[in-house]
Parts: C-alpha cells; sequence; structure tokens
C-alpha cells in the first residue's frame, strides 16, 4: 500500500515545494499546455534526443498497456494527492488509460534525501531507507541489476522504467530468456515494413528524487516531470534539445517552464495515439504533427 514516508522527510519536501512562486494547483485545475511556434525540424530533433534508443527505425517505443496508478512516497497526503491528480490529468489528455483511484501504483514517485544513497544502503542490505513502501515491492519494480543502474545516474533524478517485449497483440515470450532458452515470440504473422511483429509494455516506473532538488518548484511542475518521465521512456535532451520541455526541470542553468510545454503533449500524445508496434522514429515524426494539431486548438 502506497502511503506517505517518514513525517520529517515529508515536512521538508512540502517545505521546498512551498517556496513556488504561485499557489499550488487544484486537481480540478484544466491543463493549459505552453510553448513558442517551432519549427518541425527543431520538434523532431529534441524528440530524438530526450528518447533513449538503439534502433528506432526497427524498435517500439514503449508504452503502458495496464491501465495506469501513479503513487508518491514522500509527501504530506494534500501535496501526494494534488500531485496524483496532476499526473492523471496529463495521462487522461495524452490518452493513457488509468486505473481506479484505489490501486496499485505501478507509476511511483519516491521522494528522498538523497536517492543515490539510497539505492545504496538498499542494494548493500543495510537498514531500510523507504519508509512507506516493502523491500518486495520495490523488488517487483525493479531487480538488483536495474537498482545498480539506478545509483549510477548522475544529478538528482533516477529513473527506471521496467518493460517486457510481447507480440503486437500482448502474446507473451516463449522460453526462460537465458542463455540456454532464449525467449522467444511465436506467432503467425509476419513482420512488414510498417509494423513490427512486438511491441514494448511498459510494467511500472520509478522515479527517485532528491527532496533538496525541489527547493522553489510548484508540484505542477514536480508532477508533469514525473509525468514526462514516468509514462515514456525518455530523458533530458539537454544541449541537443532545440524546444522548451519540462524534462529541463532538473538541468543546471536551465530556466524550465512553468508546467509542461505543447512539445511534451504532443509527445506523449505521439507514443500514445498510435498502434504500439509502430517503430518508434515513425511515432516521433509524428510529434510535430501532434503539435501542429495542438496550435489549431485540435
Amino acid at each position: 500500500m502506497i502511503r506517505p514516508a517518514w513525517p520529517m522527510v515529508a515536512l521538508i519536501a512540502s517545505a521546498a515545494l512551498a517556496q513556488a512562486p504561485s499557489a499550488p494547483p487544484r486537481p480540478t485545475d484544466d491543463i493549459v499546455v505552453t510553448g513558442t511556434r517551432d519549427t518541425p525540424r527543431k520538434i523532431e530533433q529534441t524528440a530524438w534526443a530526450m528518447t533513449p534508443h538503439r534502433d528506432l527505425y526497427h524498435e517500439p517505443l514503449a508504452q503502458f498497456q495496464t491501465p495506469v496508478c501513479p503513487g508518491v512516497i514522500g509527501m504530506p497526503p494534500e501535496y501526494a494527492a494534488m500531485m496524483i491528480a496532476r499526473i492523471r490529468a496529463v495521462a487522461q489528455m495524452a490518452k493513457v488509460r488509468l486505473d481506479r483511484e484505489k490501486c496499485k501504483a505501478n507509476l511511483l514517485v519516491i521522494f528522498t534525501p538523497g536517492g543515490q544513497a539510497a539505492l545504496q544502503d538498499i542494494r548493500n542490505k543495510r537498514p531500510w531507507p523507504l519508509e512507506g513502501i516493502d523491500r518486495a515491492e520495490l523488488y517487483d519494480l525493479a531487480t538488483d541489476p536495474d537498482l545498480r543502474e539506478l545509483a549510477a545516474q548522475p544529478g538528482p533524478v533516477h529513473v527506471w522504467v521496467s518493460t517486457e517485449t510481447r507480440g503486437r497483440l500482448g502474446e507473451m515470450l516463449s522460453g526462460r530468456g537465458d542463455g540456454d532458452e532464449p525467449a522467444m515470440l511465436k506467432t503467425a504473422n509476419a513482420q512488414s515494413h510498417i509494423y513490427l511483429a512486438a511491441r514494448q509494455d511498459i510494467v511500472a516506473s520509478v522515479i527517485l528524487i532528491d527532496i533538496p532538488a525541489l527547493n522553489g518548484l510548484h508540484v505542477r511542475q514536480v508532477a508533469d516531470y514525473v509525468a514526462m518521465r514516468g509514462l515514456a521512456q525518455t530523458r533530458p535532451p539537454g544541449q541537443r534539445g532545440k524546444v522548451g520541455t519540462i524534462l529541463s526541470l532538473f538541468d543546471k542553468g536551465a530556466i524550465p517552464p512553468l508546467e509542461m510545454t505543447t512539445f511534451d503533449l504532443a509527445y506523449l500524445r505521439a507514443v500514445y495515439g498510435q498502434i504500439p508496434n509502430l517503430p518508434g522514429s515513425a511515432k516521433i515524426t509524428q510529434v510535430a504533427y501532434e503539435v501542429k494539431k495542438a496550435a489549431k486548438g485540435e
């Protein structure tokens, strides 16, 4: 069960967010994305830069197929509720299926005094540093190699998106997936030049955020950032980004937007608005079209 974490940490986190320049959003607030008019080339360049990939011409983008259930640990209940409401609103705008309100979280954001130290403690079997979630729950979401990868990530945010490969209709792979018995997809459908035989399903997303990095940030900004990192496999584009994105929220020296931009929502709509076994490259080229639709009010 997801519940607020240790009281002192929660108070520190809420105090940092409370220094934001405007009042926290109400759960019923409409989403109003912001952004400037950018060229399709800049939009596509940024979409490529923020998408971790090996070969997106032959691989799909990962997305949730099961209903999404956001959960928050390390925030007082009132702030956690606002953050969850905002994440749900973003998901709804991106046409992502949502679970009922009382559900087991599969998009989990954890606020900690220090994410790298907490992950090292977890891996070294030291006293459990994450009150509010037990060891079994976390290991359901991330294996030890995942945690090692998480701990190696620099900066105040650590993200793991757990995925599994399935057939285009959701068929499970056969085989154990090890060297003796590699996992294989049994399907009678041939792979075409347009569609792929398999899709990538997001099983769960875990986002750890260092509390000191929240200083001066708005609940809405953090929730939008979490939505962009948790609903898809993304990363901050850094200097390769040519258009505004909420993914710059924790970049050093950056002036991030006050909420997700038109580009951000267009990216999520491109991921979820088409069949899941489409090559990732096709969805990335769709982002500029989604931005254009948003500009027309569609």
